[in-house]
């Protein structure tokens, strides 16, 4: 049998050691081939600084798990716990970052509802797992305390997360666990020494408001003299009461002495207020009188049970939809009609609320003619852009008449025409239909009696206007042989006045004139009421 060779022998050692060492490796840090122990459960938060892998979940202080791995969810971080098989958790527990120090190690606690206990273990923890749970509940780590300082810090003004706090902390039911692959909600907001230093330095900063307030009323000369003034009133005050009541005792004494004799009023005349109602009482059970009648008198009785059976009819009528009061509560149909007229009426009234109604009156001289020329007209505006007019105009050549005479003559020449042309006022209705596109008015309907249109053009904000009207294309005035042709330029001053000038019948050289003239306009909110109704008046009688 060969032997080992020293190198051999070497070698051997050397393997021994390496296999060792590489279980010892595996053993100590709790490395794992293939598929690891237990499940995966999530948790999400607004931070997770200082965490890292491997970190510690707890449950009442005791090792139940380790973070496997960390990520960024949206805007939150969310961690991935691998927690031991035989740790069960309830529904509804939530998750808190928590240190075992000041400067200790951070890690995850896992916090059941109220009333479930913690996460059942199917076997004992390890005593170094197990220490921490050794101390009181009510003692803090230094972190924890400055966790719950900060979390008191929160509470002092509105936040949003207590006001769920109490809902999402509602113990579900005891058979329901938390699965694999589910996540579990942050109790509140992490609390970090940062956090608790800012919250320190707004109440240390409004502590110094105040006492500097404090300083600037009561440590300078006029706060030491309001303070002593304040003291002053109060002492006068109190001397004030002191002297009233030395000066009121008298009559605090009769107030007391007639309290007595109304008592003793009371205790004489008591029996005889006793005895008056005894004996009312009396009559009304007899019958007597309009009480003791309406209670003991049969007929007046069946009077009001007969009333309340009537008043029992109208009412069921009305609850079956008999009637114009029962329908109009039970029936869709009266419903809907009433509720439709009072749209319509509530439409018409916003439209008549929003109606502008403008009166005017303008006068115009021809300066060749020396005529006068009146205008009434009436502006009914229901919209910024557009407008309907009606307007009378006391026309100088409202009527023409032509008279041709042929007359024989013995002295040449023979015969003698003589043509002559007679013209006679009359009152000429115009009804246009007006439109605004921008700065440029169209208007178009009847113009003094006759088919026209017309364009107005506003400058100077509205306030200057040039128009340009024409109409009577088929004049029946033997003298007008084109259409009649209107140019006219308008100026507001003062709101409500207009000072204009033109030039009129520009196409008929024989009857054309320029013309001047001056007009005042106002708005009338009582006759837009007044012609409001006027027309619903007339609707009703065409009905």
């Amino acid at each position: 049998m060969a032997r080992f060779t020293t190198e051999a022998k070497v070698g051997l050692v050397v393997l021994i050691g390496v296999a060792f060492l590489t279980y010892m490796t595996f053993k100590v840090g709790g490395y794992r081939f293939g598929q690891e122990e237990g499940y995966q459960i999530y948790a999400e938060f607004d931070s997770v600084a200082g965490v890292d892998l491997k970190t510690p979940v707890k449950i009442a202080g005791v090792t139940v798990g380790t973070v496997e791995r960390i990520d960024l969810s949206d805007t939150k971080a969310r961690l991935t716990l691998r927690i031991k098989p035989e740790v069960k958790i309830r529904k509804g527990a939530q998750t808190l970052i928590r240190s075992a120090g000041l400067l200790g190690e951070k890690y995850i606690e896992i916090i059941n509802p109220e009333g479930d206990g913690t996460g059942t273990l199917s076997e004992t923890p390890e005593p170094s797992d197990a220490q921490p749970s050794q101390r009181p509940s009510s003692w803090l780590v230094p972190r924890d305390l400055i966790q719950e300082m900060a979390v008191w810090f929160e509470q002092l003004g509105p936040n949003p997360a207590y006001a769920d706090e109490a809902e999402a902390q509602q113990p579900a039911g005891r058979d329901s666990f938390v699965k694999e692959g589910e996540v579990i909600e942050q109790k509140g907001k992490s609390a970090d020494m940062d956090q608790l230093i800012n919250q320190l330095n707004a109440i240390s900063d409004d502590l110094k408001a105040v006492s500097h307030t404090l300083k600037e009323v009561l440590g300078t000369k006029e706060g030491e003299k309001s303070l002593q003034e304040i003291i002053r009133n109060i002492q006068e005050l109190t001397r004030n009461l002191k002297d009233v009541v030395k000066e009121n005792r008298g009559n605090l004494t009769k107030t007391v002495a007639n309290l007595e004799e109304f008592s003793k009023f009371l205790k004489e005349s008591g029996p005889r207020l006793l005895e008056s109602l005894n004996q009312i009482t009396d009559k009304v059970e007899r019958g007597e009188g309009t009480l003791g009648k309406l209670i003991e008198d049969e007929e007046i009785y069946n009077r009001l049970n007969g009333t309340l059976a009537d008043v029992k009819r109208v009412t069921e009528k009305i609850r079956s939809g008999e009637g114009t009061v029962g329908k109009l509560i039970f029936e869709e149909e009266a419903y809907n009609n009433l509720n439709s007229t009072l749209k319509s009426l509530g439409t018409t009234l916003n439209r008549l609320a929003a109606l502008r109604v403008f009166v005017s009156f303008r006068n115009e001289y021809q300066l060749d003619t020396s005529d006068n020329k009146g205008y009434f007209s009436l502006r009914l505006q229901p919209q910024d852009y557009k407008y309907y007019l009606i307007e009378v105009a006391d026309e100088p050549r409202g009527r023409v008449i032509k008279t041709t005479t042929d007359t024989t003559t013995t002295v040449p020449p023979s015969p003698v025409i003589t043509t002559t042309i007679k013209t006679e006022r009359k009152l000429r209705v115009s009804a246009e239909f007006a439109r605004r596109f921008g700065d440029v008015w169209i208007r178009g309907g009847l113009v003094e009696n006759s088919f026209g249109m017309g364009s107005d053009y506003d400058l100077l904000g509205d306030h200057l206007r040039l128009s340009l009207d024409a109409w009577d294309f088929n004049s029946e005035d033997p003298e007008m042989e084109h259409a009649r042709l209107k140019f006219t330029g308008a100026l507001s001053f003062l709101k409500y006045f207009f000072v204009q000038a033109g030039y009129d019948n520009i196409l008929n050289k024989k009857v054309d004139t320029f013309f001047v003239g001056g007009a005042i306009r106002f708005e009338d909110d009582d006759l837009k009421y007044l012609l409001g109704s006027v027309s619903g008046g007339a609707s009703t009688v065409f009905k």
